[in-house]
């Protein structure tokens, strides 16, 4: 029996709260095919040394259940028999892993090790998911070190979004739902996972973090939100140290020109992502810690080919162009408006568009307009095993893009984004509860909040001394949109509004019971 109690959510939709734990089941059988009942089944991470103890029942099963993700050891013994140690069980994300076991005759004395092999199907569930395992996230290179590049590879995806990909014909609006350690990690504004603008899925923790990612496409689980449940879990601690120190970095030395911009110097290309990952025990075979820091500074030149006026045109002389007097209709002579007719609204308008640089036939106007990104993203996770019965699990997780500033193909002073950044946190604290009549009980409170952020440029400029008459007063300014047929690059801005965080608030309780055994402290 499964129950799981709903939660606390402030937002707009309500959600569920995700396991990230898997199960470990099999039967114990001797060598002429007839089940144990009663045998000792011992449980135990490999990493940390932390076992469960469970005893199987009369049928010879054994079950045990809220196992984080990792490489275990399942030990088995009962009178009469040999001990069987069956090493580097792999129990992967969310999964359910059959070990069956086998007692040969002889006494405890005497011990049978066997390595554990993969399953070549899952037999326990009817789920149909794709693993992304930690060796492949740790070695496979990703264009701009986010995990999204590896969820675009799974099977049955048709799209190339980075934060909402299409995934066995979801739809966009809530058809993934993504998790991180349980916690949920959507943008329910926008659908799909949080992310940023330019810079891909890098609110979610660094690659270097991530343990394993799992993305369940066909019969998941009612307690994920959407037809496709995507989670990822963070490497915990262990009980030997880890430190390691990274830095990638690449510069404009081996970037080649623009195609239509082979006369400017060659557009700035530096981008560095470094950090550092720090994990081990506090206390050894107990409590154990992971930290971990990630930033990136990248600065990239973006060519833009505009048409802009010309001087002449500036100065109001057209040429050969017909150009009539509003107030008469009448052409005005040469072509050439007189000075005391240019409206001083234009003429404050004008100060803001570049002059001409270049001559071409298409084009009159070229610069390279700079891309700024700085990201810094943390997370720290502590495990506690207070008794054999108790696990307590603590994750904090922090993403920041600040200085943000998004070129949009308009020239340096106007048109593009001062500010596309945005703040992404959660934390979520975890009691896991194991009773010996074989139940356990799993209690989590989280919180997540993701905060986005579109601001154009000119924001001092007040629009209402161009038109006086506009809706007062206006919280952020900008440049009006100009539109006229063959310029392309003429004053236009975003405005926008400051942060507004979506934020998800959740308890969850689980709680499972089955027939065998329960387990011992």
């Amino acid at each position: 029996m499964a129950r799981t109690l709903l939660c606390i959510f402030a937002g707009v939709v309500c959600v569920w709260g995700q396991n990230t734990t898997g199960t470990i089941l099999g039967v114990v059988r001797d060598s002429s095919d007839a089940v144990i009942g009663g045998a000792k089944v011992r449980i135990a991470n490999e990493a940390t040394n932390i076992a469960v103890s469970v005893v199987t029942n009369a049928s010879g099963d054994y079950v045990a259940t809220n196992l984080p993700a990792a490489l275990y050891s399942v030990h088995a013994e009962s009178p009469g028999f040999r001990k069987t140690l069956v090493e580097h069980v792999a129990l992967l994300l969310n999964a359910t892993q059959r070990q069956d076991l086998m007692l040969q005759a002889g006494t405890l004395e005497q011990e049978v090790t066997v390595v554990a092999e993969a399953p070549v199907i899952a037999s326990e569930t009817s789920s149909v998911s794709s693993m992304v395992e930690s060796h492949a996230v740790l070695n496979l290179p990703l264009d701009g070190r986010t995990l999204d590049a590896l969820l675009l590879l799974t099977a049955g995806n048709t799209s190339d979004s980075a934060s909402n990909p299409r995934l066995a014909g979801n739809i966009y609006w809530g058809g993934n739902n993504y998790a991180v350690d349980g916690v949920a990690f959507n943008d329910t504004g926008n659908g799909g996972a949080a992310y940023s603008y330019s810079t891909r899925l890098t609110t979610a923790p660094s690659v270097d973090t991530v343990q394993e990612i799992r993305v369940e496409s066909v019969n998941a689980k009612a307690e994920n939100e959407g037809s496709n449940a995507i989670q990822m879990i963070t490497r915990a601690g262990g009980n030997r140290l880890h430190l390691a120190l990274y830095e990638y970095h690449r510069d404009r030395a081996l970037t080649a020109k623009d195609f239509f911009a082979t006369s400017l110097s060659k557009p700035q290309f530096n981008r560095n992502e470094f950090g550092a990952t720090l994990n081990g025990p506090i206390i050894r075979n107990r409590t154990f810690f992971s930290l971990s820091y990630e930033g990136l500074r990248q600065r990239t030149g973006r060519p833009t080919n505009l048409n802009v006026p010309s001087l002449a045109v500036r100065s109001g002389n057209f040429g050969a162009a017909s150009i009539r007097d509003p107030l008469s209709n009448a052409p005005f002579p040469a072509g050439v408006i007189p000075d005391s007719r240019v409206d001083p609204r234009s003429r404050k308008l004008l100060a803001f568009i570049p002059e001409p640089n270049v001559q071409s036939t298409s084009f009159n106007f070229l610069s390279n307009v700079l891309n700024r990104f700085d990201v810094n993203r943390g997370s720290a996770r502590v495990d506690h095993r207070p008794s054999g019965l108790d696990s307590l699990s603590l994750n904090l997780n922090y993403s920041i893009g600040d200085p943000y500033f998004v070129s949009r193909g308009t020239p340096p002073g106007y048109g593009n984004w001062s500010d596309a950044g945005y703040i992404t946190k959660s934390g979520s604290l975890s009691w896991t509860r194991a009773f010996r009549t074989g139940s356990i009980n799993e209690a989590r409170v989280s919180y997540f909040s993701h905060a986005s952020v579109r601001l154009g440029q000119n924001l001092n400029f007040d629009p209402t001394s161009i038109f006086p008459d506009l809706f007062k007063p206006l919280p952020i300014g900008g440049l009006p949109t100009i539109s006229i047929t063959g310029y392309g690059a003429l004053p236009t801005d975003y405005g926008g509004s400051e942060r507004s965080p979506q934020i998800t608030i959740q308890t969850t309780d689980n709680y499972i019971t089955h027939s065998c055994a329960g387990p011992t402290p």
